[in-house]
Order: structure tokens, then C-alpha cells, then sequence
């Protein structure tokens, strides 16, 4: 089992209960990059997908894991149905060894209350959102720890109880937030998603005055042009795939050259070499 070792304990209170245990250092700016490149990387099932600012839920939600929202309006045409469409994505996930929680529900914060929840896989239309949401805990509307502390001090276990205090008590009690998540969830209050800008493809150019016919001339702008596009794959978390090679030509049409490679490559010296 775990040993009684769970999140927000010290290093060495964890090593209290097991000595054996195997550690690693948090590193949020990897975990940040590793979030946005597997977003991107959804990007084949919606043009829009948005990474959940965890800042605005609490230092206590970190240990829970991270949030993607992926609007799916109209893409359920392209996928044969929602529900096909959900299992693609989940397998693509299990292909890739990551653990996940699938939600679908009309808003994002209904989706992500169902998905915080544990309602793995659960599918919600406009008509059982009231009926979804009820059973949930508070803290599934992304309300801080100390609203969620409030609350399960007064007996409030649900949102279903939530719903039935008067609202204009709300605000006074426990702060704007709390109703306003509430309502984020319900669709009373728009909360429009902040989707990732697609990368274009990685370019670079070089113009010259005149014809070229050198072949040391082309090799040196290969060079430098190479690294202008190797510097930025880094950058994206991709290597190239493909290389398309375009020679402008006067009076007469431009050549062009596309070399596929087997595996992604950011090696500026194999890809010179291709070229």
C-alpha cells in the first residue's frame, strides 16, 4: 500500500513511514510545459482547448493533479457522437500511459465538478445537470479550502444544500466567489474558455539580391537557416517530421523539395545532412 503516506506531508514525515521511499523534485515549470504540450497534443480531437488556471482554485488543489478543458461543440459530427468521441480521447490517454478522469457536460465547471468528483466517463446534457450536480461535494465547484472548510462546518455536504440556503445570503457568508462558481456551473453565468493559440508551422527564410549558384553559398544559409528552426522545436516540445525546401526562381516556377524523416529530429546536423 501507500504506508499511510499521503499528499501535503514533509519528506521526512514521509520517510518516517516508509524508509525505502523513492522521491523526486517538483518542478513546476517542467509540469507546466508537459500540461501544454499534451494539450496541443488535443488539439487533433478540438481546435479549443484551455489549460485550468489552478492559481485561481488554492494551493490545496495541486495535489489532486491538473485540469484540461476541451470544448467539444460540433465535433461529435466528426467523431460518429459524443460518446465515441470520449472514447477515443480516453484511450489515446491510456496509449499514452496517463491517468485520467473524462467528464462531458454543458459547462466547464459543471465538467470539471463531475470529473473532480470521480464520475469518470459520465456524459450530462442540459436536462440531468440540476440532478448531476446535487450529490456533488462543494469543493467540486472550485471554491478555495477555506470556503470548503466553512461549509462542512455549517453540515453542508452537498450542492444540492448549497442550492437551498437563500442566495442573496451567499455573498455576506462566504464572499462573490462561491456564488459565482456556483452559477458558472449551473450556466447562469458565462464562463468562456481562454484556449491555446495553434502553432504555425516553423519557418525560416533568406533572400538574396540575385541568383545563386554556389553550392558552399546554399550550404551556409542551410546552416543558419536550420538554426533558426531548431532553436524554436525545443520551445514547442516537438521535433520535425517533415522538411519542405522552397527555391524561388526568376521567370520561372519555384522548386520545391519535401524530405520525410522516420522519426522527429531537432539534430541540426542530421538534418543538414537530409538536406
Amino acid at each position: 500500500g501507500t504506508h499511510g503516506i499521503r499528499p501535503g506531508m514533509t519528506l521526512a514525515e514521509a520517510r518516517a513511514l516508509c524508509s525505502t521511499l523513492t522521491f523526486a523534485d517538483h518542478e513546476p515549470a517542467r509540469d507546466a510545459k508537459a500540461l501544454e504540450a499534451l494539450a496541443r497534443w488535443l488539439m487533433r480531437f478540438t481546435p479549443v482547448v484551455a489549460i485550468d488556471d489552478l492559481n485561481s482554485i488554492g494551493n490545496w488543489q495541486s495535489a489532486i493533479g491538473n485540469f484540461l478543458f476541451l470544448d467539444l461543440t460540433g465535433c461529435q459530427r466528426v467523431f460518429h457522437g459524443i460518446e465515441n468521441l470520449v472514447r477515443q480521447i480516453k484511450a489515446s490517454l491510456i496509449r499514452l500511459k496517463i491517468t485520467t478522469r473524462l467528464a462531458v457536460a454543458p459547462t466547464p465547471g459543471a465538467a470539471w465538478a463531475l470529473a473532480y468528483a470521480g464520475k469518470d466517463g459520465a456524459i450530462v446534457d442540459s436536462s440531468q445537470l440540476l440532478s448531476s450536480l446535487a450529490p456533488l461535494p462543494p469543493r467540486s465547484l472550485r471554491i478555495g479550502q477555506e470556503i470548503a472548510g466553512t461549509l462542512h462546518h455549517l453540515g453542508i455536504e452537498t450542492i444540492g444544500q448549497l442550492m437551498e440556503l437563500p442566495r442573496e445570503t451567499l455573498p455576506s457568508r462566504f464572499g462573490k466567489s462561491l456564488l459565482d462558481r456556483l452559477d458558472q456551473a449551473l450556466g447562469r453565468l458565462n464562463e468562456p474558455l481562454i484556449p491555446l493559440v495553434p502553432f504555425v508551422a516553423v519557418q525560416a527564410r533568406m533572400d538574396f539580391d540575385g541568383s545563386v549558384e554556389s553550392l558552399e553559398t546554399l550550404w551556409i544559409v542551410f546552416k543558419e537557416l536550420i538554426g533558426q528552426i531548431v532553436a524554436d522545436l525545443p520551445r514547442r516540445g516537438c521535433g520535425a517530421r517533415q522538411i519542405e525546401i522552397d527555391f524561388p526562381r526568376q521567370n520561372a516556377q519555384p522548386l520545391r523539395k519535401t524530405l520525410q524523416l522516420s522519426r522527429p529530429s531537432r539534430d541540426p546536423v542530421n538534418l543538414f545532412n537530409l538536406i
